[in-house]
């Protein structure tokens, strides 16, 4: 079951990455190669850093809270993502990355895309190490499902089953993360 909460981590944590590259291939703004690997590396490094805090505070926290304590955080990450989206069904922030309108995302549109798109991962990360995940196998597993997520999203992006897709995404995030996070308090 290890192996199931980094997974349920992984790509919960990478569904705005997800919907992303649906809106992106919808508008047909092409996410290259080196732009998917760098924001991939940004994410692996949000998801390593992250963890390794939360890693340090288990030297303060008792190991019998730990997991209930991490599982807890998760899962009101969960609910504040669920509620957020049910609230603001807004625009998609991510949208705005494409700054010269070229229909490619360059390198450093890449760099600010990938910050934007971590941020998601700090908050989890930190909690999920707390819980007694390890880091190095969640994060590459993170990157995995970035570079993963961001490459099919686009191409399906193009196809009719975007809007489907994309329309989904952030919710069914939202009830994964709740899921480990309950999992991870009482499993």
């Amino acid at each position: 079951m290890y192996l199931l909460s980094i997974l349920i981590f992984a790509v919960s944590a990478n569904m705005d990455n997800f919907a992303v590259g649906l809106s992106y291939g919808v508008k047909t703004i092409r996410i290259s190669l080196k732009s998917n690997l760098i924001i991939g590396l940004i994410t692996f490094l949000g998801t390593a850093l992250s963890m390794s805090v939360g890693k340090s505070l288990l030297l303060v926290i008792p190991a019998s809270a730990a997991g209930v304590l991490g599982g807890a955080i998760i899962t009101a990450i969960g609910c504040f993502y669920l509620i957020k989206f049910i609230w603001d069904k807004s625009a998609n922030a991510y949208e705005r990355y494409d700054k010269d309108n070229s229909g490619d995302i360059d390198w450093r549109e890449a760099i600010g895309l990938g910050l934007a798109l971590s941020a998601n991962n700090i908050g989890l990360g930190v909690s999920a190490s707390i819980t007694g995940l390890n880091v190095t196998a969640t994060s590459i597993c993170s990157l995995f499902f970035s570079l993963l997520f961001i490459y099919i999203s686009n191409i399906l992006g193009k196809s009719c089953v975007s809007k489907f897709l994309g329309k989904y995404s952030e919710p069914a995030a939202s009830v994964l993360i709740i899921i480990l996070g309950v999992y991870e308090m009482f499993g």
